[in-house]
């Protein structure tokens, strides 16, 4: 199964540590989810007994942009033959890293982890509602919050939609 790869081109997280929050993802049960890099998660406070790790769960359509974070936890494996980062996954229980989102900031998504048949530039790039998926539309849809837009497609050995944060 091919996961989502995500970029943080253009993350003001890169450099400001601020800028980013610890997150352990929950499914809708209250029990950990594995999650690939590119999901979309809101933060529902601190974990129990941690000071220092969110929750993250799935948000709603209308979540605010402020409540949200990039999973974009470093891809690492120790066996470095057949290193694909296509197959790489956030373990369920495992606390990933976030990005908070920040008008402006760019980053790059492959087409696992969006929703909608066809991603071109130009495209709304918005919140599904109880998805950890970035949903994509010709036009806005009413209630669902805007996260970005297609700004580039990057064709290579790997296609990325270069997103830029509204």
């Amino acid at each position: 199964m091919k996961h989502a790869i995500v970029r943080t081109d253009l993350m003001k997280g890169t450099h400001d540590l601020t800028a980013l929050a610890s997150v352990k993802v929950m499914g809708a049960d209250d029990k950990p989810v594995a999650v690939d890099n590119g999901s979309v998660v809101k933060l529902a406070g601190l974990m129990p007994n941690m000071r220092d790790c969110y929750k993250g769960v799935a948000p709603a359509a209308d979540t605010k942009i402020r409540d949200l974070v990039l999973v974009a936890t470093p891809e690492l494996k120790y066996d470095k033959k057949n290193y694909d980062l296509a197959e790489y996954v956030n373990e369920a229980g495992t606390i990933c890293r976030g990005y908070r989102l920040h008008s402006g900031e760019v980053f790059s998504l492959t087409a696992e982890g969006l929703i909608g048949s066809n991603p071109a530039v130009g495209s709304v790039v918005e919140l599904a509602a109880n998805s950890l998926k970035l949903s994509v539309a010709a036009t806005p849809t009413a209630k669902a919050t805007t996260v970005g837009t297609i700004v580039g497609k990057e064709t290579g050995s790997t296609t990325y939609f270069v997103i830029e944060v509204q």
